[in-house]
């Protein structure tokens, strides 16, 4: 039984590419499930920082509804020549 020399490379180059995916298939694998913690802790940091900016919002409305009173309070006190009276 004779086989061509092209039909010999072709035979190494399958064997070779059928050892590489074997060798890959684990590293593949591998990254996969680190793939799948990663997407699981970014779940909960994405919830983690939802939450944030919700408490972030509360405390911004707090500062400005703070910010309105005292600038109400500080127009409503006494001037002298444009100036606060403050003696």
């Amino acid at each position: 039984m004779s086989i061509s020399y092209g039909a010999l490379a072709g035979l190494i180059a399958a064997v070779a590419f059928l050892i590489l995916v074997l060798f890959t298939l684990p590293l593949i694998v591998r990254a996969t499930k680190t793939m799948k913690k990663v997407d699981s802790t970014m779940d909960s940091v994405n919830i983690a920082v939802d939450d944030l900016t919700k408490q972030t919002a509360v405390l911004m409305k707090q500062s400005e509804d703070l910010l309105e009173k005292m600038l109400y309070t500080v127009e409503k006190l006494p001037k002298w020549n444009g100036h606060l009276y403050n003696w």
